[in-house]
């Protein structure tokens, strides 16, 4: 199955019989509202000069779907794991939310990111679709 076909549920509507083996059926494909979660991994700047800086906050889009947007799931740190000394990345965020908006949620993300970066609150960070940075 195609991935645009994933978030749609197939019903049958009526189906009429117009021959001994014919049949036509009138479909209709239902959206369902299908939640997708997205992670962000990223290392702090130990070194930053103003500690009240080390907090954000997320204005997460909500394009047209009446008030149904993503949120934020969680935080944690990570640890290494198995032969793994150190860790890439020391903390981690998840966000869940609806699937038609996961590809404008990456974007809102990666520039929320990029803006951390910049202002060096952040070393660096990775937007995943998978716990795997």
């Amino acid at each position: 199955m195609c991935e645009c076909l994933a978030s749609y549920t197939v019903s049958i509507v009526e189906c009429v019989n117009i021959g001994s083996d014919l049949c036509i059926c009138i479909y209709i494909y239902v959206v369902m509202d299908v939640e997708k979660t997205l992670f962000v991994f990223y290392t702090l700047n130990a070194d930053h000069p103003n500690p009240r800086e080390m907090s954000w906050q997320y204005t997460f889009p909500s394009v047209g779907l009446k008030g149904k947007t993503w949120y934020w799931v969680g935080s944690g740190s990570t640890a290494p794991m198995g032969r793994c000394r150190k860790t890439e990345y020391e903390r981690e965020e998840q966000f869940g939310g609806p699937s038609v908006l996961r590809d404008i949620t990456r974007e809102y993300l990666n520039t929320v990111f990029r803006d951390l970066k910049s202002r060096g609150i952040i070393t660096k960070y990775k937007v995943r679709a998978t716990y795997a940075p």
